[in-house]
């Protein structure tokens, strides 16, 4: 029986084959989707999941996330913590091995302690002796590749930023889905040698992350509170009653830290809507198999008669049917299979994340077998009882067996553009607000400006020798006619983050703070509206003199700021800026305070558009002048910016993708759907060719219904969309407005691929010869 069912399976394929592979590329494509966004998923719910000790570990926190040093110091001396790890990541050093050099990004000085408390993967060395003596070096496993080649890395000297060796004593394998990237390890006492500042590590700057592993059986919430108790009163006031103790688990996907840095987040929202997105496209998938397995169920009604005369039950012909439909998903598995090998490495490309998997690993197998058994279900469920229900008598008697009126088809068909028609209206909106965040005027000119930061001999050491280097460099500089502007920063617009608190009439204001020199708000083109620039010629100008932007007049509530006082002394308020979006547009204007300090590596040029090449070129050769041996890694001010929309133009290009992927399914469906009625009504289509139809009214007739469809499928989608997206566009202070237009492009796109879809079929149905049709009539 169980050979007799596959036998009759393979047969109903091969009589339909057309049909059979729309079913199947249809399948397909739905689960390679759908495999995809698992896939992506499980990446991002398996952040921080290897870490053993994820239990126990707490990351401190107070106002905010970075902080000083000493208060590892303190808090490691309390009998509830285990171990304690203060990680520093604002070093981007320069290795040097031999003749191969290159800059390190994620550099993390962190205490040997921090191997007691993460498990990295120690492929060289070990993890109790790699951070025992000083400047010692861990890499990660490409780090080490890169210098070392096919050496043995271990003992090896490396010179860091050209003078300091560095010994390698351990490699660990690369750090894949932690919060936090890393690529290189050393002691954090070593910064404190490096610096001449035996006192570095008792400072009072906010610089650190610290971490702590607590001891078993310890309440995180007791513990909390002692931190904040006056018992524990050896810190400052400012951290006493505000220490927080973040479980370790939580930090990837947390939201709305104040001066976080160094950590990358998820969005769990994120995760949620694409988690719905590969469910809707699966069900838009399986609804194309329910659709035209019903709708071809007239030619298997005498089989199903026959069975059940011969004594076949209705369970034994649900079966039968389930394992049909269980045998074409198996092959649209096998045909997805191949194009997740195709089409993940793109995919990483899009998500930024790189996603390795194992077929054999029982995530993936969960993730396939639960894909399998619900397309299965859901696909072969209602075919199976619609068509179980074939009654023999009416076979017998020449009637149809089952009902084939449509309504359910038509329901999903509906269900199916819906769906479509949401994809696309909210593709629309979210390019139409990063198109509007990325054009939007942010108050200065980002154009024609190169950036790089400063490293070597030349810019470290007494204040005196480094700007005697940084005018040097300016001279230099600006001796090309090309170069308009050169200023220096110590963070570039789009990441302002560091924070002075100023103190003014009794009452403290945290503000965002820029160090810089005259010639900034020059370069930026950033109107002055009151009171005026700092000048090079003004040495009182320099640390005792700041510009405030309109947003700072109204929170510190000054009258006249020109010529006002803040910070008990310290600043005498000189300017006033117009308020400029010196972060993305995810913020309002905060306000911010320039301060005119030598404290500052990060070099702006300013050049004009008509030899760009030659320009970063002699901009190249001018560095490696002043910074020798040191990579130039340049990048431009604009470019700068649009990474900060990196997860919108990411939602952008993902969102486009299954738009298209959800109509071409639709697609598949619409051209079987069109090919099979164009087969059952080729009788009725010769009677109205016979009394005299044209072919133009044949395919109105034909292409109406479908249109009718999509109409409806329009009025339920589009109400549903803007409601989503007016809720999304909330998170931005500036957004767009959803425009009329997008929901007529939207409806005529849907209509146009529909149309080209099932024209073919149309047109050939209407052209038929009512001679073929009837002639055995």
């Amino acid at each position: 029986m169980f050979f007799n069912y596959i036998k009759t399976a393979y047969r109903n394929m091969m009589r339909n084959f057309s049909q059979t592979l729309i079913n199947v590329l249809g399948l397909a494509v739905g689960m390679t989707c759908a495999l995809l966004i698992f896939l992506w998923v499980h990446n991002q719910l398996s952040y921080d999941q290897s870490q053993e000790k994820k239990d126990r570990i707490y990351r401190l926190e107070a106002e905010w996330v970075i902080l000083p040093p000493y208060l590892g110091d303190l808090i490691d001396k309390l009998p509830e913590v285990e171990d304690l790890t203060r990680l520093y990541f604002w070093s981007v050093p320069t290795v040097t091995y031999n003749e191969n050099s290159f800059s390190i990004n994620n550099f993390a000085y962190v205490d040997s302690t921090t191997f007691n408390i993460f498990n990295f993967d120690f492929l060289n060395g070990s993890p109790e002796n790699a951070l025992v003596n000083p400047f010692s070096l861990v890499l990660t496993k490409s780090v080490s590749d890169n210098l070392f080649k096919d050496e043995n890395p271990i003992g090896k000297v490396v010179y860091i930023n050209n003078k300091r060796p560095y010994t390698v004593t351990a490699v660990v394998d690369d750090i894949k889905n932690l919060h936090m990237e890393i690529n290189a390890f050393a002691a954090v006492q070593d910064i404190a040698k490096l610096r001449g500042n035996n006192r570095f590590l008792e400072s009072r700057n906010n610089n650190f992350l610290i971490y702590l592993l607590l001891k078993k059986g310890v309440n995180k919430e007791a513990f909390e509170d002692k931190l904040r108790s006056s018992d524990f009163n050896n810190t400052d006031d400012e951290f006493e009653s505000h220490f927080l103790l973040r479980p370790f688990n939580e930090i990837y996907f947390a939201t709305g830290f104040n001066d976080e840095r160094f950590v990358k987040h998820g969005n769990y929202n994120l995760v949620l809507v694409f988690s719905a997105i590969s469910v809707l496209i699966l069900l838009i998938a399986c609804i194309n198999f329910i659709n035209i397995t019903t709708a071809k169920a007239q030619q298997r009604e005498k089989e199903i008669g026959m069975r059940k005369i011969a004594g076949a039950g209705r369970k034994r012909l649900i079966v039968q049917f389930l394992g049909e439909t269980l045998i074409l998903v198996l092959l649209a598995h096998i045909i997805s299979i191949v194009l997740l090998e195709y089409l993940l490495p793109q995919f990483c490309l899009i998500t930024g994340e790189t996603i390795h998997f194992n077929y054999l690993s029982p995530a993936f197998l969960i993730i396939v077998i639960t894909i399998i058994i619900t397309t299965t279900f859901i696909s072969g469920f209602y075919p199976s009882l619609y068509l179980s229900s074939v009654k023999p008598v009416l076979i017998l008697k020449g009637k149809s067996g089952g009902s084939t009126k449509g309504s359910l088809r038509k329901i999903l068909m509906t269900i199916q553009f819906s769906i479509s028609i949401f994809l696309i209206i909210s593709t629309l909106v979210i390019v139409k607000q990063l198109n509007f965040v990325l054009n939007k005027d942010l108050g200065w000119n980002q154009k024609n400006i190169i950036t790089f930061k400063l490293r070597g001999d030349k810019f470290n050491g007494e204040q005196e020798f480094v700007e005697n280097s940084k005018d040097a460099f300016i001279n230099e500089m600006l001796s090309n006619k090309d170069i308009e502007h050169v200023t220096f920063l110590n963070q570039l617009p789009g990441s302002i983050s560091n924070t002075w608190t100023w103190s003014l009439n009794g009452e403290e204001y945290p503000l965002k703070i820029i160090n810089s020199d005259p010639e900034f708000i020059k370069a930026l083109d950033i109107p002055i509206i009151d009171g005026r620039n700092f000048s090079w010629e003004n040495e009182s100008d320099k640390d005792r003199k700041a510009i405030i932007n309109e947003a700072a007049v109204k929170y510190l509530r000054l009258e006249n700021p020109i010529g006002s006082i803040v910070n008990d002394g310290s600043f005498e308020i000189i300017g006033v800026v117009k308020d400029f979006n010196f972060n993305s547009l995810h913020n309002t204007v905060e306000p911010m305070g320039i301060i005119y300090n030598y404290w500052t590596s990060v070099a702006c040029i300013k050049f004009n558009s008509t030899n760009i090449t030659q320009t970063v070129k002699y901009i190249e050769n001018v560095f490696h002048e002043f910074c020798p041996n040191v990579p130039f890694d340049y990048s431009f001010m604009d470019d700068t910016l649009t990474k900060q929309y990196k997860q919108e133009i990411r939602l952008s290009k993902l969102l486009i993708s299954f738009a298209f992927v959800a109509i071409f399914i639709a697609s598949l469906g619409l051209f079987g759907m069109s090919a099979f009625m164009g087969t059952t009504r080729r009788k009725e289509i010769g009677i109205r060719k016979a009394l005299g139809s044209s072919t133009s009214e044949i395919m109105y007739l034909f292409s109406s219904s479908f249109v009718k469809w999509i109409l409806i499928s329009f009025l339920i989608a589009s109400p549903f969309a803007y409601y989503v997206l007016k809720d999304w566009l909330t998170q931005y202070p500036y957004q767009t407005n959803i425009s009329w237009w997008v929901f007529v492009v939207a409806l005529f796109i849907t209509l146009f691929i529909a149309l080209v879809t099932i024209g073919y079929q149309v047109l050939k149905s209407a052209r038929t010869n009512p001679v073929d049709c009837l002639r055995y009539e």
